[in-house]
């Protein structure tokens, strides 16, 4: 079986090339990009069967949560680079660049380790007990 990854804001220059690597090397790639910046740098990927494309937004909470479940890396690279770029833009930089990263890992790893259900609250105090 492949092994899947997931890369937000693959269609930067790290990120396409980092993606372009992957799929040469066999995995099975899904990226995340709005595409704000560079439309065309994945196009030599679009009609790879181990290459999907998802224009959407990183803070989009409910796709990021649906995507991760079915990756087994996630390379967060989504971001405004550069200084000037984001004092152009300071709400959106701190948006993107801090707090949706880190929204995104800390619900995810809560989910893993079943902090969001009755469920996993009950499995995690029996391994304390135990």
């Amino acid at each position: 079986m492949k092994k899947k990854v997931l890369v937000t804001g693959g269609a930067g220059y790290i990120g396409s090339m980092l993606v372009s690597k992957l799929v040469h090397l066999g995995y099975k790639v899904t990226v995340i990009d709005l595409l704000k910046y560079s439309s065309t740098s994945l196009n030599h990927l679009c009609f790879n069967k181990n290459f999907k494309l998802i224009v959407d937004d990183v803070r989009n909470k409910n796709l990021i949560k649906k995507e991760i479940k079915k990756n087994e890396f996630i390379i967060p690279l989504a971001a405004l680079v550069g200084a000037p770029l984001c004092k152009k833009n300071k709400k959106e930089a701190v948006s993107e660049n801090q707090q949706a990263h880190i929204r995104n890992m800390k619900d995810n790893r809560e989910e893993a380790r079943g902090e969001g259900s009755s469920k996993g609250r009950e499995r995690e105090q029996g391994q304390r007990k135990g």
